[in-house]
């Protein structure tokens, strides 16, 4: 679901020194309490995937009037384009053999059309996707799409091999107001035992039913984990507002749970 203001997918920073706020040209210190006393420290980092999509589309037969088709000779060269993007994930399950990871679904299936133009020519193409996936230490793993769920913009994916660290799925929203934290490679920002880490605050479900979180969001953080004081998970992040991107928009812990017991064995998943 999207609006026109809405973007799919900056990095807003705060200093904080163990259980102090230091304020920049302000000399007393704000001690916080304790459940504002969650650093980011207890985060489960070696959840954390980064996504690589690359769709290789090649074109198959001219589409134009006949006669201007059979003027030529072949079709254009090359005949083949590559386009890659990257999003986040993180690891949601692991089974005896393979591991499930969860990610927005228009990372994972990223839509192109059926047919292209070129100097005014129309081509009918084929496309042909692979799917690539870093690990928190920075070791590549191939992954298949599972399920791709576009209304509510989820997607499972499973890589064969037994890896990373799945994460435990929250029994609820938290309160309004209550701080939440996202870990992300927005732009690509992301290197072997290093993920970008994120706080915010949880605002509430709009009129569309996603929930809206406090969060800096730029391309690449689709598909990222926003999770609770406990680091549990609670939503993945799929849009931006176009205009303001201190504001993370994602599905809700509803459908999350949804599409890991349909599509994932209950008895794999961590609770």
């Amino acid at each position: 679901m999207r609006q026109e203001d809405i973007s799919v997918l900056g990095v807003v920073t705060r200093v904080i020194l163990g259980c102090c706020l230091i304020a920049l040209g302000v000399s007393n210190i704000v001690l916080l309490n304790d459940q504002q006393n969650r650093d980011g420290t207890h985060l489960p980092r070696e959840s954390f995937v980064l996504l690589r999509v690359s769709t290789t589309i090649s074109l198959k037969e001219c589409l134009g009037p006949k006669k201007k088709c059979k003027a030529l000779v072949e079709l254009p060269s090359p005949r083949d384009a590559k386009i890659t993007h990257q999003g986040s994930g993180l690891i949601i399950s692991n089974s005896v053999e393979a591991s499930y990871i969860l990610t927005a679904a228009h990372v994972c299936k990223n839509k192109m059309p059926d047919q292209i133009a070129i100097d005014d020519m129309s081509y009918s193409i084929s496309t042909k996707r692979s799917v690539e996936i870093f690990d928190f230490h920075g070791n590549h793993h191939d992954a298949s799409v599972l399920h791709a769920d576009d209304i509510h913009d989820v997607c499972i994916l499973r890589s064969d091999g037994v890896w990373g660290t799945p994460v435990r799925v929250a029994k609820e929203m938290p309160a309004q107001g209550e701080q939440v934290f996202n870990l992300a490679a927005p732009y690509g920002v992301y290197a072997p035992n290093m993920v970008l880490t994120f706080q915010g605050y949880y605002s509430g479900t709009d009129f569309f039913n996603n929930e809206i979180f406090t969060i800096p969001t730029r391309p690449g953080s689709s598909g990222s984990p926003i999770f609770n004081s406990k680091g549990e998970l609670i939503s993945v992040i799929h849009s931006s507002h176009r205009n303001f991107e201190n504001i993370a928009i994602g599905c809700q812990l509803q459908n999350l749970k949804e599409i890991i017991d349909s599509y994932v064995s209950r008895k794999h998943v961590v609770r």
